[in-house]
Formats: C-alpha cells, sequence, structure tokens
C-alpha cells in the first residue's frame, strides 16, 4: 500500500519531534491489538519487558517497519522505545 507523501511527511515530522523532545503526548490513540488485558503477572510483565529489550540490544536487523512511522534504523528505534517506555512508567507517578 502506498502512503502519500503528505502522510509520510507528518510521520516523519512526529517522530523527529518525539525523538527530539524525548517526550510522547497523553492520550494518544493506541492500538487496539498492541494492548494486553488487565490484571496477569507483574512479574511475567517485567520478564517479557526485559526478554524484549535483551532480543533489541543483541539483534542487528533487518527491523519491521513502525505501522506508524515507518522504516527506522536501530539507533532510532532504540531511542523512540526509550521514550514510549519512558511515557508509560511516568504513570506510575502521577505527580509527574
Amino acid at each position: 500500500m502506498d502512503v502519500p507523501d503528505h502522510a509520510v511527511n507528518a510521520r516523519q515530522f512526529s517522530l523527529r519531534k518525539i525523538l527530539t523532545t524525548g517526550g510522547m503526548r497523553k492520550g494518544m490513540p493506541t492500538m487496539p491489538e498492541t494492548v494486553y488485558k488487565a490484571g496477569g503477572s507483574l512479574d511475567k510483565a517485567i520478564e517479557r519487558l526485559a526478554t524484549s529489550v535483551e532480543r533489541l540490544t543483541d539483534s542487528q536487523g533487518p527491523f519491521y517497519p513502525s505501522p506508524v512511522f515507518g522504516k527506522m534504523g536501530k539507533e532510532e528505534l532504540v531511542r523512540l522505545q526509550l521514550v514510549h517506555c519512558s511515557h508509560h512508567l511516568a504513570f506510575l507517578n502521577p505527580n509527574r
């Protein structure tokens, strides 16, 4: 599927803003297929995250394109994941 140039430019603008500022806006929509059901084991969730971090750290690619931002190199991908994790973990400190 071809993506119109204006959509590609908007994606790249958004990605650059996130990577430059190190932040993501609250309240952005989430892709439903990426959300785990509530509940479950905190230990298992932490283990899944640690395994995912290790896989990304060890991988040399190729990397699947982001459904939101398209193709990225490892450096961009790692930075985006760090910002995204920080965004979610910030909800543990509501005064932030």
